[in-house]
């Protein structure tokens, strides 16, 4: 039971992200939103927060730790999105169909 509950943590988290920026996808400015916490990663360091206003050649960003950060968009090598509503919705999903599937088990086997 612990092994699928990680599991299914793990699903959770890994499926909610999406990639923006990589090799293969090149900046493109109308993929990130304004007031939509991204993170950003260059050669030096890992960038995360909401994106305040971007610019030809830099993305603002703030968080808490950091108030106002500067990313120049030559530098990135990788940007994510995360999307909420499925870090929501996968766990509660996934416990439906383990929890109604136990049931079905259990079920079977009171009746034989």
């Amino acid at each position: 039971m612990k092994k699928i509950f990680s599991f299914l943590v793990l699903l959770s988290l890994f499926s909610c992200t999406t990639t923006l920026v990589s090799q293969r996808k090149p900046f493109q400015k109308e993929n990130f939103k304004i007031g939509k916490y991204h993170q950003f990663k260059t050669e030096n360091k890992e960038y995360y927060g909401k994106i305040d206003s971007i610019s030809q050649e830099k993305v603002y960003l703030s968080y808490k730790s950091n108030p106002k950060e500067v990313v120049e968009i030559s530098q990135i090598q990788k940007a994510k999105k995360y999307s909420v509503g499925k870090t929501l919705a996968y766990p509660i999903i996934g416990y439906a169909v383990l929890a109604t599937t136990a049931i079905i088990i259990l079920t079977q086997g009171i009746s034989e």
